[in-house]
């Protein structure tokens, strides 16, 4: 709650960068002999498997953006001690657990966009999420249990979230919290990716991340490390020199009445509000 900063990172590097043709631009750039070709969610997999055995971060869950909660591999190699929010495709499928009056979507399963589609079938309420620059920032959410295969076995049950954001993009994401999880937590996750975005912002904005011509391997991972330490050195900075780091609690005052504008989706809905505590 009181900043963020980036803690790690892969270079990437394209599978033909692996064939023979590549070997002496592997050689010039000095790429070491033992990296091979890896995908992002393997790559983000594996960042997440170290910083997660160094102890150094407490934390109790994880978020992705859809290409890596697309990917089912991806997601179970992640710590099973760990919950996730990994956000999805609007045609991912899946297969509602209980659907009154809707049992062929049950047997046959749907896409999550048909969900939505599906006129009268959720039940949404508009909750606070944060606090903006401009004052709350609100949005529609509702929520139900699936599952991610045909079997419908237990293993397969999942939390599916739906965000309905005031531009009217809808955001779905499958998150593994077990059936107790409270909505309003997981409404608090669902805004805890956001920070990566404002951290690349504020490094290629103001600390020359993307400003690089480096043609080696470790001259690319030192420019790496030498932006974070910046970045956290700002962010540490910041703490120090701030003068109220209480909340403005007048811009907190309760939202009443908050209309999320209809859409193509038939969505118009006029519901009472919540809140998420600001707490860590």
């Amino acid at each position: 709650p009181k900043g963020h900063a980036l803690v790690e990172c892969r270079l990437y590097l394209p599978q033909r960068w692996f064939e023979a043709d590549y070997e002496k631009r592997r050689d010039q750039c000095h790429i070491p002999a033992d990296v091979t070709f890896q995908t992002k969610p393997q790559l983000a997999a594996q960042i997440v498997r170290e910083v997660v055995q160094s102890g150094h971060f407490a934390g109790q869950w994880i978020t992705c953006d859809c290409s890596f909660g697309s990917n089912e591999a991806f997601l179970e190699g992640l710590p099973s001690d760990y919950c996730y929010l990994a956000e999805i495709a609007c045609t991912h499928r899946v297969w509602p657990k209980a659907l009154p009056g809707h049992p062929e979507l049950e047997s046959r399963g749907c896409t999550v966009e048909d969900l939505v589609l599906e006129k009268g079938l959720l039940s949404w309420e508009t909750i606070r999420v944060c606090e903006g620059q401009k004052g709350p920032i609100v949005a529609g959410f509702t929520r139900l249990r699936v599952y991610v295969s045909a079997q419908r076995t237990p293993e397969s049950e999942r939390w599916l979230l739906l965000r309905n954001d005031p531009n009217q993009k809808i955001k779905y994401a499958l998150s593994n919290a077990p059936q107790t999880c409270q909505m309003i937590e997981l409404v608090r996750i669902s805004g805890a990716r956001w920070p990566i975005e404002r951290c690349f912002q504020e490094d290629k904005g103001e600390l020359g991340l993307d400003h690089y011509e480096h043609r080696s391997w470790t001259a690319w991972h030192r420019h790496m490390r030498l932006t974070f330490l910046a970045q956290l050195f700002l962010v540490r900075l910041r703490l120090r020199l701030k003068k109220n780091l209480r909340p403005d609690l007048a811009a907190s005052a309760a939202v009443a009445g908050v209309e999320i504008p209809a859409s193509s989706t038939g969505l118009g809905l006029r519901l009472g509000t919540g809140g998420v505590s600001s707490s860590p």
